[in-house]
């Protein structure tokens, strides 16, 4: 659907469309773009309902079965009727086609969310949904409630999944997933008709929007060359053009060049001609603008780079198998290149150790994902302008299935096999399974979902390359260790679990999707986070009673960090050097925050508000927290505050501690917390502002000394 879209919005079109069939039977088109990557529609995978064709005879979809409808007298003919393996029959005929999904769904338990596209009134194109029978449709929106892009270097393509008999939708490339509703068969297309037309390619999307794609543009032009080697100083250099368009066409082309560049345009007839090009004496690097209009309100442009030497690539364009390979690319050039790999695909390819200037490889990691995923890889000189574009298409991961009826003899059926990617194991595993599994360095994603245990081994997973594992869905603990030192790249925990074990995910680098902590989790043990790198949000279980030390410390969390109701203590370090929050909510039950549970946390922005139950603040535990612009207020039952819990290191080495940089400080209890002169850092730096309740001033001033406070003033909580 996103190919699409950029086709429709670029200068794009068909250049050959191919009929693909299963069987002897349609089942949709294989389309091929001039520019983009070629896309494959299908027809869908739900059952078709036999009808008569107007030769009289019972057609099935687009395939006539031979079978009349009607005997030779008018009487009734052969009824179809579905057979033992699904299929239509007609009589004694099998059709070959299944009269329901390959998922043995009629779709009749659910809905299948329909993803379409609309053009809005601002002239782009923006992703829809549509989900029931009502007919209408809803814009997709992201968390801001902006709808999302379907094209461009900002559009994000919506991505669907089954997952527990649910539509699963994610607007953030897989981050966070939203419930649709329970689905019916996964087959279903979202085209509802394609019509391979002479001149176009037309789509029909279930929610009735008609897409024409054209497979001849009505006006287009194309250059030869358009970027081109510059050898030398007063150069000249000639452009063939050809211009495609309606009869009689008139088309008028302008030039824009550097100063002391010289063109000119001859025309051969009204749809090609050459662009001659001379290059001024003392010729740096430059760009021409080539501008064509067809006088009727359409100009299109191309630019020619003319650039300091020359450089070809022997293949430019590469489809890759999805468990990955090495693509050694030679180069013939003059001059000095670098190989540029867009950030969002250094994780999935990467530039080998052995480049050279004839000769580099690229790396393509195996894809363990659903989809196809795509990639320009830029030569770039060391001016910064591009000398060639390298398309890498990767395909989409295979799931194997295997079945262990007996724990403990995966590597016995799995002997002289070839391990995919994407592996489900169903059956039973034990211990010797599971470190089985980590010697398997081929497999990214494994699915335990149906496993039917309610425990796994402490250190499961421990130092091992998988990328993403789906633990049984009946798990109820996940042990010490699982996943420590793992490479795993998202955390999905089931709902039944109710205790997450000590180091179970230490130091994994997560990427992917947001961390939530089921609600049925109790207790999450020390150190179980600690590490987990990455930019996601944090949501924590509403049952959590207790965060332990170091749960989560030196993580990668991004929005607001909120504290659930039944938690009444914070462990020592438990947050600390937690730098992507943006605010937090601390819950007003919390007894007891630990020492430096929030030190070196530098995102939060606001106030910090202390909740008036809390009765401890220990050493350190909101040291260093920068980024704070609000107001301190600490609440009316607090009695401790230790050393340093509100201070930040002096401006200069060695300096002593300073206050948090925050606007005022209130304090709620009308007796004065035990270890004030020290919890704001060193006595000699003094407070802006502090407020107390109505007639404990005395005893402030008396804590703080004459002179620590520039004004200290009593007011009404």
């Amino acid at each position: 659907m996103k190919v699409i879209v950029d086709v429709l919005q670029s200068n794009d079109y068909v250049t050959n469309v191919t009929v693909v069939a299963e069987n002897g039977v349609e089942i949709g088109y294989k389309v091929d773009f001039k520019v983009h990557p070629s896309i494959t529609i299908y027809h869908g995978k739900a059952g078709e309902t036999p009808r008569i064709g107007e030769n009289g005879n019972w057609w099935v979809g687009n395939q006539d079965t031979g079978v009349k409808a009607k005997g030779e007298d008018g009487g009734q003919g052969q009824t179809p009727h579905i057979g033992s393996n699904g299929n239509w029959w007609i009589g004694t005929e099998d059709t070959g086609v299944k009269a329901k999904g390959e998922d043995g769904k009629d779709g009749k338990d659910g809905v299948t969310p329909v993803i379409g596209i609309k053009l809005d009134n601002d002239g782009i194109y923006y992703w829809t949904q549509q989900t029931g029978t009502s007919g209408g449709y809803t814009w997709i929106v992201d968390d801001e409630g902006n709808k999302i892009k379907a094209r461009g270097e900002d559009g994000i393509a919506p991505q669907l999944r089954i997952e527990d008999d649910n539509w699963m939708l994610s607007v953030d490339n897989g981050q966070t997933w939203q419930n649709l509703g329970k689905a019916k068969g996964d087959g279903e297309s979202f085209f509802k008709n394609v019509t391979n037309d002479k001149n176009d390619l037309i789509l029909e999307l279930k929610d009735g929007t008609i897409i024409n794609l054209p497979k001849k543009q009505a006006f287009s032009f194309t250059l030869d060359k358009t970027q081109l080697p510059l050898f030398a100083s007063s150069t000249s250099y000639s452009i063939h053009y050809t211009i495609e368009g309606e009869e009689k066409l008139q088309a008028n082309i302008e030039t824009v060049a550097p100063d002391g560049w010289r063109v000119s345009v001859t025309r051969k007839n009204s749809y090609s001609g050459s662009i001659s090009v001379v290059t001024p004496s003392n010729a740096t690097e430059g760009k021409v603008l080539v501008f064509v209009a067809d006088g009727k309100g359409n100009t299109l442009m191309q630019t020619l780079s003319f650039v300091k030497g020359n450089l070809s690539v022997d293949l430019t364009e590469h489809v890759v198998w999805y468990r990955g390979k090495d693509v050694v690319l030679h180069v013939t050039t003059d001059v000095d290149y670098e190989v540029k790999i867009a950030s969002e695909d250094k994780d999935w390819i990467w530039l080998r150790d052995n480049q050279n200037r004839e000769k580099f490889t690229l790396a393509i990691q195996a894809n363990s994902r659903e989809t196809y995923r795509y990639a320009i890889v830029e030569l770039v000189n060391e001016g910064g302008s591009v000398l060639e574009r390298i398309s890498i298409t990767q395909e989409p991961a295979v799931t194997k299935n295997i079945h262990v009826a007996t724990a403990g003899t995966l590597s016995k059926i799995m002997y002289d096999k070839k391990w995919d990617v994407n592996v489900k194991i169903t059956g039973q595993l034990n211990a010797s399974d599971y470190t089985y599994l980590k010697s398997i360095k081929d497999l990214k994603v494994l699915d335990l979902s149906d496993l039917d245990v309610t425990v796994i081994p402490p250190s499961a997973f421990s130092g091992s390359t998988l990328e993403k594992v789906r633990l049984p869905k009946k798990l109820t603990i996940i042990p010490e260790r699982a996943f420590y030192n793992s490479k795993i790249m998202s955390i999905e925990i089931p709902e039944n679990v109710t205790e997450i074990g000590e180091y179970a995910f230490y130091g994994c680098v997560c990427r992917e999707g947001s961390l939530v902590i089921p609600n049925r989790v109790e207790t999450i043990a020390a150190y179980a986070f600690f590490g987990c790198k990455g930019s996601r949000t944090l949501t924590l279980s509403l049952r959590l009673k207790e965060i332990k030390e170091y749960a989560f410390a030196n993580g990668g969390f991004i929005g607001t960090l909120t504290i659930p109701p039944d938690v009444l203590k914070i462990g020592n370090c438990a947050f600390q050097s937690c730098v992507g929050f943006t605010k937090l909510e601390l819950n007003e039950n919390l007894l007891i925050i630990g020492e430096g549970a929030f030190q070196l946390c530098k995102g939060f922005k606001g106030d910090l508000v202390i909740p008036d139950k809390v009765q401890m603040i220990s050493r350190g535990a909101f040291w260093y927290c920068t980024g704070l612009q609000g107001d301190l207020i600490i609440g009316e039952n607090v009695t401790e505050i230790d050393e340093s819990a509100f201070a930040m290191p002096g401006n200069l080495g060695g300096m002593p501690d300073k206050p948090l940089n925050v606007d005022r400080i209130y304090f709620k209890c009308t007796t004065p917390p035990s270890g004030m002169n020290d919890c704001f850092g060193d006595k000699s730096n003094k407070l802006n502002y502090v407020a107390v309740p109505s007639g404990s001033k005395g005893q402030y001033v008396r804590v703080f000394g004459p002179n620590r406070v520039e004004l200290l003033e009593e007011v009404e909580f």
